[in-house]
């Protein structure tokens, strides 16, 4: 790969205009251009014959696929050759003007980000071999259940090199084409505030914020976003036998795109810039006004003891990658996948030996949410400090903020709940089924709507695979209470000593990241986050040691001025990293609505902690949840929360010795003897929270063993 650094740059003009008034102009840039260029490695082996989708320039570089069980690797291109240009300007004014008790501060700035980027897929093809298109199950489980999962119980796990050299790929991806796109983000921003000095022994800090957070935009509206109220169930697919769509038939148009014309799926899309949808695909959200206010009072007037509080609103600036996601739909851009297919010629079912001259799969899509306002946050505190000696300050705080308008994803085609309970048990794959009045169901093998072992034509929006939903309808809050002991320069000892109680909820704690749990109740993935760390008890020092340094010559040169540092950290665990607390895996799918979602396990006593290697918690207070075809309330969902179980915490001590020995007037060298986790403590990490896996409430991994290190350095 080839980078080009990144380049930057600042110039700034500051003019005193009075004694009282001074105005300051600068501007900021800062850019970089990425390239990322395939070795001769990458080649297509020779001889290779298979075919693929598309001729988009990819097709002479090795494939990419995917072995699953039993042995869990890859070798994927992904989107590589590759590009990326950004260049980032910010003009800005700042006036300062003083009158009196008032220090006064405003400002205007304008930001503009564009980016050169290209699109991110599998252009060369992506195979995907699962180990279960060989599997065997025993004669009391269902072979759709060990396909859908081999390490189920009661099924024989397959072998994923073993598909692939009886040519079975469970699936094929790949992407029509990788064109570059250009993008533009912009956000004028201006601001006020006031430092008022009220009395000698309070102060106030008044401010106000404004940003304009306008959604960025495709320079050539190649974006499309799908809205679910512009889909029409009159423009469902014609669906072919092999669970392919036939493209001349209802919801395809004919499309150019960057040179080659195709017909595309556009049944229920919005394309910027046409029939008055916006060039962000939704209407900029600009009640973004951000007040700010703060306050610092001496309480007993001896300069000893502050009373400090605070509060202030803020919206998160999105940037582009919502847009991003967008650029890689249809019709710009398409990625068809195809299940079930030979590994000579991806066109080819398995299941029906049927060939489609034109691979028209459901493709994924996303859905971006026609309000879409910024995500926003409060945060305030409150806290005292006193001085309890010279260099010895105490300090006692509350913090807290509360978030809204938070980002989540959310797979949003599912099938329906009103699909019938025997169609869920099979999750999509019948030719005929009972419907829930008793009544027979022989489905046709094409045509529109259902049909014969095809589960896309039951999803809600047919002739779409997954589409993901990125909205704005989350929320979450913190807490902590908060104390520290700081000693500067006392004694020979300078550190601090803090400790903190806290309490973080959330749905979800990632932007950009896929996906809620559960698709129709968003209050399934509601509780203590990530970040919801109890008990924090940390410190850190640097002390003078006292040896020698009344001794001179070499003995004050080589054993005095020597440096004791250190910290260590003694807090609480969290909920599993996964965020969605302990997964269900049974022989089947309880819920069968077609994927999309993350089950939990149903809870049915008090967690208990053993806190060993092979047993952190009882797993036997967790079963399986009820399948909904069963009578299972919730959907088929357990009920467990996310964070049902908390992992291991940690307790750790790093300190490092270290002196500077003068070598002449200008130049010295310091020597460092360092150790990480000094005490050689194990420190557990995360463990596994997988029903029905291997080794379920094992301890999976640590924070490693002690590490010494010894480093020195010349100064000059």
């Amino acid at each position: 790969s080839e980078i080009t650094p990144s380049n930057s740059g600042a110039i700034k003009l500051s003019g005193s205009i009075s004694p009282s008034l001074l105005v300051e102009v600068g501007m900021n840039y800062d850019g970089n251009i990425i390239d990322i260029i395939n070795s001769a490695n990458s080649a297509q082996l020779s001889g290779w014959s298979a075919g693929s989708y598309f001729n988009n320039g990819r097709t002479n570089e090795i494939i990419s696929a995917d072995w699953g069980a039993p042995y869990g690797t890859n070798l994927e291109m992904g989107s590589a050759p590759w590009h990326n240009a950004a260049e980032d300007y910010e003009p800005k004014v700042d006036v300062s003007y003083t009158t009196g008790k008032h220090a006064l501060k405003f400002g205007f700035s304008y930001n503009r980000y564009t980016k050169n980027q290209q699109l991110f897929g599998n252009g060369n093809g992506l195979y995907t071999f699962k180990g279960n298109n060989n599997v065997q199950y025993t004669s009391n489980e269902d072979s759709a259940a060990c396909k859908a999962n081999s390490t189920a119980p009661g099924c024989v796990q397959g072998d994923a090199i073993m598909d692939m050299l009886l040519g079975l790929a469970g699936s094929y991806n790949q992407q029509r084409a990788l064109p570059i796109r250009h993008y533009v983000n912009q956000t004028p921003s201006a601001y006020a505030m006031d430092t008022w000095h009220v009395n000698p022994r309070l102060s106030l800090q008044l401010g106000f914020r404004y940003d304009a957070l306008p959604q960025a935009w495709e320079r050539n509206n190649m974006v499309a976003n799908f809205n679910p109220s512009h889909y029409q169930s009159s423009q469902v697919p014609n669906w072919n036998a092999d669970g392919s769509m036939l493209s001349t038939g209802p919801g395809f148009s004919t499309f150019t795109v960057d040179g080659s014309t195709s017909p595309a799926y556009v049944n229920g899309l919005d394309l910027a810039g046409q029939a008055g949808t916006p060039r962000g695909m939704v209407t900029n959200y600009y009640n973004t006004w951000q007040p700010r206010i703060g306050f610092s009072d001496d309480l007993l007037g001896d300069g000893k003891t502050v009373l400090r509080g605070g509060f202030g609103t803020f919206f998160e600036r999105l940037q582009g990658n919502l847009i991003y996601n967008s650029a890689t739909d249809s019709p710009f851009s398409y990625a068809p996948t195809a299940n079930q297919v030979y590994f000579s010629d991806p066109h080819t079912s398995i299941q029906t030996g049927k060939t489609a001259s034109t691979p028209f799969f459901p493709g994924n899509q996303y859905e971006m949410a026609q309000r879409f306002p910024d995500p926003a946050v409060a945060m305030f505190s409150l806290g005292v400090q006193r001085q309890l000696e010279p260099s010895v300050v105490l300090v006692v705080q509350y913090v807290g903020n509360v978030a809204w308008h938070q980002e989540e994803y959310r797979h949003a085609n599912n099938f329906p709940l009103s699909t019938p309970l025997q169609v869920r048990a099979n999750g999509g794959s019948v030719a005929t089924y009972t419907n829930d009045y008793g009544q027979a169901v022989t489905l046709p093998t094409s045509g529109q709507g259902p049909t014969a072992n095809n589960l896309n034509s039951f999803r809600t929006y047919q002739g779409y695979g997954d589409i993901t939903a990125m909205e704005n309808n989350t929320n979450g809050s913190y807490n902590g209470l908060q104390a520290g002991l700081r000693v500067q320069n006392r004694w020979g000892l300078s550190g601090e000593l803090d400790y903190t109680y806290s309490h973080e909820i959330d749905i979800q704690n990632s932007d950009n990241a896929c996906c809620v749990s559960n698709p129709w109740v968003l209050k399934y993935d509601k509780g203590a986050g990530n970040y919801d760390r109890r008990h924090i008890l940390q410190g850190n020092y640097v002390y003078r040691l006292p040896f020698f340094n009344q001794s001179s010559g070499l003995v004050k040169s080589i054993a005095g001025g020597w440096q004791l540092a250190g910290t260590f950290i003694d807090e609480s665990g969290t909920p599993p990293t996964n965020t969605t607390g302990i997964y269900f895996t049974g022989v089947s799918d309880t819920i069968g609505l077609g994927g999309g979602y993350q089950n939990r396990a149903n809870v049915v006593g008090k967690v208990h902690y053993m806190k060993h290697v092979k047993g952190w918690f009882n797993t036997s207070q967790f079963s399986a949840p009820t399948p909904s075809w069963d009578g299972g309330p919730n959907l088929g969902f357990g009920n467990s929360s996310k964070d049902a179980v908390v992992g291991p915490g940690r307790v750790d001590f790093s300190s490092s010795l270290y002196k500077s020995f003068a070598m002449t007037e200008r130049a010295h060298l310091e020597l460092r003897f360092e150790s990480f986790n000094t005490l050689n403590h194990t420190e557990f990490q995360n463990m596994n929270t997988t029903v029905g896996g291997n080794n379920f409430g094992w301890v999976s991994s640590d924070w490693g063993p002690r590490n010494l290190e010894l480093g020195g350095k010349i100064i000059f």
